[in-house]
């Protein structure tokens, strides 16, 4: 019985470190910690493909709006969404890539937003 202990001591220390979180105070605790934590992984999920979903409209924005004000507002919250993806998503190679994309075309909007 001790040996399971450590070893569920160890693994909560794990999880813990990964999600910056208290450990549980019990089994029951760390049961139901677990169990949410699958339906946080899943809301974490849903918000960054909003967060991707949104940067792909606002960038469609850009390219029809062009230099004006609105394709530079477009293009501000078009980079927020990028940056406030978590890395942990699978399309970190994309998201730099239309980062450097927009921050390019903050910098000198007279270049055409490429097609995807």
């Amino acid at each position: 019985m001790r040996r399971f202990a450590v070893t569920a001591g160890f693994f909560w220390f794990c999880v813990c470190q990964a999600r910056s979180a208290a450990p549980p105070t019990s089994f029951a605790a760390g049961f139901w910690f677990w169990a949410g934590s699958s339906a946080r992984e899943r809301q974490l999920k849903d918000e960054q493909e909003e967060l991707w979903r949104a940067q792909r409209l606002l960038r469609q924005v850009v390219r029809e709006a062009g230099n004006t004000e609105l394709g530079r507002q477009a293009a501000r919250l078009g980079v927020t969404c990028v940056r406030r993806i978590s890395e942990r998503f699978d399309r970190l190679p994309e998201m730099r890539a239309v980062d450097i994309e927009l921050s390019k075309w903050l910098a000198n909007p007279a270049r055409q937003v490429k097609q995807p």
